[in-house]
């Protein structure tokens, strides 16, 4: 009882640790934001922050992952990874999972921001930032390399595409819509850019009949 009363409380630690990062990343920016106010918004002492996180680019990157692996989350539930399927399903696919993985970016336009500010820092040389976002886009990438080669494998894909070069393609242009949609959501309403994003991926991996 009582280590399960103690692991109930490292996880709740942990959780109002990273819910009162995030909040304050958001508001403050990445390098404004420090370990004092994170700390003071949690309810716990900056030593415990640095308990489970031993830098604020590690809390940030830990923040990243967490987005990363419930974008994870809603690909596989998409139906991607299960065996079998039809040419003629992959409309149905590519919509699901594009519909799946804009829905945090719309719902959640706080992150955003904050994303391209720790991607600034990065581009302009900061060492701990580029290590985070390599680590990520390198995630990224092996995870879509592994759902085309997977659509390769069931004849839905064309035997030419390069999943590797193509999964990461596919991320590039799938971020750069999903920027311009956020921006003026009026030019590119969500429905629109679902189906856009679809017949990009089917046009360009489909092989033809």
């Amino acid at each position: 009882m009582g280590e399960s009363m103690d692991s109930k409380r490292i996880s709740d630690t942990r959780r109002r640790i990273l819910d009162a990062a995030f909040g304050v990343f958001a508001e403050k920016g990445y390098h404004a934001a420090t370990m004092d106010e994170i700390a003071e918004r949690a309810g716990v002492s900056k030593a415990a922050v640095y308990l489970y996180h031993p830098s604020k680019q590690a809390l940030f990157t830990t923040i990243l992952q967490g987005r990363l692996e419930q974008f994870r989350v809603l690909i596989d539930g998409a139906g991607l990874t299960t065996p079998g399927g039809r040419a003629a399903d992959l409309r149905r696919i590519a919509e699901e999972v594009v519909a799946r993985a804009l829905a945090p970016i719309k719902e959640d336009r706080q992150a955003v921001p904050l994303y391209l500010e720790y991607l600034t820092a990065a581009l302009r040389g900061d060492a701990e930032a580029g290590a985070g976002l390599r680590q990520l886009y390198g995630e990224l990438r092996r995870r879509a390399r592994e759902l085309l080669a997977d659509l390769q494998q069931r004849g839905l894909i064309r035997d030419s595409v390069d999943p590797g070069a193509a999964g990461a393609a596919v991320i590039a242009v799938f971020e750069g819509l999903a920027l311009q949609a956020l921006l003026d959501p009026e030019a590119l309403p969500f429905r629109r850019l679902v189906r856009l994003l679809s017949d990009l991926i089917i046009d360009w991996l489909v092989p033809e009949e």
